[in-house]
């Protein structure tokens, strides 16, 4: 089977670029699968929409793929891709990584509005498929339009999983040490984190807190309020990190992963976290599973007086933090296994292929 993945692939996109490479990587040695990319950050948006429309050769090389995997929504060239997968009659489906949820479509609200009404029956009508990361994703995209209800499937973001079998105890310095991993975003609550910071200062709390990932304009911002703040010594800024030895190194010096996100998909920095045995400290909007009830860590409101009545608290668990360790690599273990993911990705394609849904993940 010949898969062609759509979408912004730059690895500084964030959750999306990350999935897309682990499917890539996984089945690059898979003889029945071969996997290519169009990367529409790399593309002027106008040279390849006259392409779809006029290039005889694009439309010969589409030919190629069994199927189109679209990652992408807002781009205006997915329009016109759609239309000519369907007069080629080539099957396709989107995952839309949360561009759908409440708090993303109140942003710039009315031009999605217009894109989803007058361009939704080349996009949506004939999609062959709607791939969600979630259920809470999916009943958010179900109030835009009931085009959902009878093409959908949930299948959630998987990752190669570290060799770990040992828990992690606290770092050693008397310090506790925080980590913010992801995107420098305004959706990702870091604000709210230094103002908890404010608190933490005032309380001289031994407690720092390090924010890894791509450079934004958003970071400078960030990096005034520090030093109106005079948060310098409690806050530190990195670029991001993708190589897996890195990443080893990062978790390893890191005792609590926090998250005070406004929404999520599926975050694959909080999978990371858990699989490396670093307990997380989350909010509900992270659309994941209660950190408490399955002893991974603790969740948090985006009060930046909550949040700082949690981090400070987080001493009172010093004793069980092995435990909370240990619970965090045996979740990742049964929940986060890229390879049952994928096993299941080939199964849906085929299915979408084919017509036919005999997988439990169909909605």
């Amino acid at each position: 089977m010949k898969i062609l993945l759509v979408g912004k692939f730059d690895l500084g996109m964030g959750g999306p670029a990350t999935v897309v490479n682990n499917l890539k990587n996984k089945l690059k040695d898979d003889v029945n699968y071969k996997i290519e990319t169009l990367n529409l950050s790399k593309i002027n948006n106008l040279l390849l929409i006259l392409k779809v429309l006029f290039s005889k050769k694009f439309k010969n090389n589409l030919f190629k793929y069994d199927i189109i995997h679209m990652h992408e929504l807002w781009d205006p060239t997915i329009i016109f891709l759609c239309f000519k997968a369907q007069h080629l009659g080539i099957p396709y489906f989107f995952t839309f990584h949360g561009v759908l949820n409440k708090w993303s479509m109140n942003k710039n609200n009315l031009q999605k509005k217009v894109f989803l009404f007058l361009f939704s029956r080349f996009i949506l009508n004939i999609s062959q498929a709607f791939h969600f990361l979630n259920v809470a994703e999916y009943h958010e995209a179900r109030t835009l339009s009931k085009k959902f209800n009878n093409r959908s499937f949930v299948l959630s973001n998987g990752i190669d999983l570290p060799e770990i079998e040992q828990k992690k105890n606290l770092t050693e310095d008397n310090k506790l040490q925080l980590l913010f991993f992801g995107r420098k975003h305004p959706k990702k609550g870091i604000y709210d984190l230094i103002e908890a910071f404010k608190l933490i200062k005032a309380d001289n709390l031994n407690i720092e807190l390090k924010i890894v990932g791509p450079r934004s304009d958003y970071e400078n911002y960030l990096l005034s309020k520090i030093k109106e703040f005079k948060l310098g010594d409690f806050i530190r800024f990195e670029d991001a990190i993708y190589r897996y030895d890195e990443k080893i190194k990062l978790f390893s010096k890191s005792d609590y992963f926090i998250l005070p996100s406004y929404d999520e998909a599926d975050s694959v920095a909080i999978k990371e976290s858990i699989s490396f045995g670093v307990p997380i400290i989350i909010t509900k909007n992270c659309k994941f599973v209660e950190p408490e009830k399955f002893n991974l860590g603790f969740t948090i409101t985006h009060n930046s007086n909550e949040i700082y009545k949690v981090i400070k608290n987080l001493k009172n668990y010093e004793k069980s933090y092995g435990d909370k360790s240990l619970s965090c690599l045996n979740y990742a273990k049964k929940n986060f296994d890229l390879s049952k993911t994928i096993n299941s990705y080939k199964d849906i394609t085929k299915e979408i292929i084919t017509g036919v849904k005999y997988s439990d993940n169909w909605l």
